[in-house]
């Protein structure tokens, strides 16, 4: 399926075990060129693609 022009983001919880306590929620979004690839592997769905960080940062709420 194409998303070409169509904004993708992802929400997924923290694991405090394997990502530390710094969070509860990590969130990303892939918008502007570039693609995003992806594959089911067994039970697993692996998302990707090439990144560049535009902003990073962290927000207290």
């Amino acid at each position: 399926m194409a998303l070409k022009g169509q904004r993708v983001g992802i929400v997924d919880t923290w694991d405090p075990v394997r990502d530390g306590t710094d969070a509860q929620f990590e969130v990303r979004a892939f918008v502007g060129d570039g693609q995003v690839f992806v594959e089911k592997v067994s039970d697993d769905i692996w998302i990707g693609g090439n990144v560049v960080t535009r902003i990073s940062g962290t927000i207290t709420v």
